[in-house]
């Protein structure tokens, strides 16, 4: 996008040199023409009055094009404080991501001190236990109070176990998923800052060129005097009047592709809590996928023939067609491939090109 932008900003720069020439040229030949219309004056009173009216329909044309890029000028600007807006809000998502993932790793960090102090803790005991002298009760009775007593002990080591080792795997999904969140969120925030930056340049463009366009109907406004030259001034003017359109034009056709985008992102957004839904509702139901019960891609749409086996996802159990479950992943201590879903695989590869890189979902 960048270098697409540097190479209009130097085609625009050549066209401003270009125009400036041609100014120059323009300034000469008024010179001479006001020369060579001095010794003539008398003999052309009538043209000029068929001329006051080619002028004044230029001068209209003139203040239509000057409304036009006003217009033009008024969207820019609002497309740059959208710009702006959008900025400071990916800006404070990211601050908020920041603080959270801070919070889940000092939490993280925490846990992993609590779990080895324990470990550490319940090694001491089991070592004092294996330097006691064994002293065991003389009836049955007391004998069965005490392995009552140890069972209990033990029931509480596991449960505080478990209980450490699902809030440290709790924990780390967390701090994965803001990870993920935070490096969406600083790409969405250079993509704005390289949108504002465009208008700005584009802004800036528009004001030249606007200030050209000024100084040329200040020319126009001293050349009445120009009676030979009526008719071209009247050809140059339509064929600035056909450019000023196409430029309004292409600035329609930048604004259209900016709202297109604007849409794109949209749509990668509600696909993006759909995906986020889905993986919620994974963790509450079985995650397999029977063949007869799947009859299209959920993520081309493409109809699934019923006469061979289907593909499924080996992360999520769902059904894909074979292009959507084409990416492969390591799998089991031997790393062997797995083939899962672009969802799969952007969740199980964090540092890979995420699966809506290509082109926004559908």
């Amino acid at each position: 996008m960048c270098a697409n932008y540097e190479r209009q900003l130097v085609s625009e720069q050549g066209r401003a040199d270009a125009a400036r020439d041609k100014a120059k040229q323009l300034e000469q030949a008024l010179k001479l023409a006001t020369e060579e219309l001095e010794g003539v004056r008398s003999l052309h009173e009538e043209t000029l009055r068929a001329a006051a009216g080619w002028r004044a329909e230029g001068g209209a044309q003139l203040a239509a094009l000057a409304e036009r890029l006003a217009a033009a000028t008024a969207a820019l600007e609002e497309r740059q404080a959208a710009a702006a807006a959008a900025e400071q809000r990916a800006l404070h998502t990211v601050t908020t991501l920041t603080v959270d993932r801070e919070t889940l790793q000092r939490k993280l960090d925490a846990l992993e001190r609590d779990n080895a102090m324990l470990v550490g803790q319940y090694m001491k005991k089991a070592e004092d236990m294996q330097n006691e002298i064994i002293d065991l009760p003389d009836n049955v009775e007391e004998l069965q109070e005490q392995q009552l007593r140890l069972r209990e002990q033990l029931i509480v080591c596991e449960v505080g176990r478990e209980e450490a080792v699902a809030a440290e795997r709790d924990l780390r999904a967390q701090l994965l998923h803001h990870g993920a969140l935070l490096h969406r969120q600083e790409e969405a925030l250079a993509a704005t800052r390289e949108q504002l930056k465009a208008a700005k340049e584009e802004l800036d463009r528009l004001q030249t060129e606007r200030q050209q366009m000024q100084q040329l109907a200040d020319k126009l406004r001293h050349s009445n005097d120009m009676i030979e030259q009526l008719l071209e001034d009247k050809k140059r003017l339509q064929n600035e009047v056909c450019e000023v359109r196409g430029r309004v034009h292409a600035l329609q056709l930048e604004l259209d592709n900016s709202e297109k985008v604007q849409q794109d992102f949209v749509r990668l957004s509600q696909s993006l809590q759909v995906q986020l839904e889905r993986i919620r509702e994974a963790d509450t139901e079985v995650r397999w996928q029977h063949d007869e019960d799947v009859s299209e891609c959920p993520a081309c749409h493409t109809a699934l023939p019923n006469n061979k086996k289907k593909v499924h996802c080996r992360h999520c159990g769902r059904i894909f067609c074979g292009a959507c479950v084409s990416h492969t992943v390591a799998s089991g201590p031997r790393g062997a491939p797995a083939r899962v879903c672009g969802v799969c695989r952007t969740l199980l590869q964090p540092h890979a090109a995420p699966y809506f890189s290509t082109e926004p979902p559908q």
